[in-house]
């Protein structure tokens, strides 16, 4: 079995962020955890995190791959837009969107503007990520509306390019999730996605 470079850096750098700290100044202690926690979750998704963004709190990062996700989600593909993801707590889940030129080909033809409806979607299938964990094993997630949703594009990019998307829960009722999205290119915010509403159904409504 052979590794990728990237594998095996990654790798390095989620062992030493869950490796124990030693005790001292609580404070730089944490802010420690917190650098090594980036550096860890940098090197697994391949790409540049917000520094504004406060992610942690208390929760550790949980890394999942592509064979993790299948496990939470019933999409495949061709219908799959997120490489890797990390989960953090149960409120929110970053993600890698790789936006290849096949992806935003005739958007346009003389350059390939990744389209604000790719980015919708890898926001919206990254929710269904964060939506499952807080599913029932018979359950699985379906996103059916977004309220009332706005979706933003800040900037324009130009493909290919790897995007970082963030979700975020922001409430719970019943069996519905609120969730905002944004994506990330080199740590600049380049588009938003808010309220995108997902239910829990019985896997197998959806699976026939």
């Amino acid at each position: 079995m052979s590794f990728r470079g990237e594998d095996v850096a990654a790798a390095a750098a989620i062992d030493t962020a869950a490796r124990p700290q030693p005790l001292g100044n609580t404070a730089n202690s944490a802010l420690e955890t917190d650098m090594l926690r980036r550096a860890a979750i940098e090197a697994f998704l391949g790409v540049q995190l917000p520094d504004d963004e406060d992610l942690f709190g208390t929760e550790e990062p949980r890394f999942l791959k592509l064979s993790d996700m299948e496990e939470l989600m019933l999409e495949r593909a061709p219908f799959f837009f997120i490489e890797r993801a990390v989960a953090i707590g149960n409120h929110t889940v970053l993600g890698l969107a790789r936006m290849t030129v096949e992806r935003s080909a005739g958007h346009f033809p003389t350059k390939p503007i990744v389209p604000l409806i790719e980015l919708c979607k890898a926001m919206a299938q990254t929710g269904i990520i964060l939506a499952s964990l807080h599913a029932q094993p018979h359950e699985a997630p379906i996103a059916i509306g977004a309220g009332a949703s706005k979706a933003l594009a800040k900037e324009l990019v130009t493909a290919p390019v790897d995007v970082l998307v963030k979700v975020t829960l922001q409430g719970a009722r019943l069996k519905l999730h609120f969730v905002d999205g944004c994506a990330f290119v080199d740590g600049g915010k380049i588009g938003t996605l808010d309220k995108i509403i997902y239910t829990l159904l019985p896997r197998e409504q959806l699976t026939g």
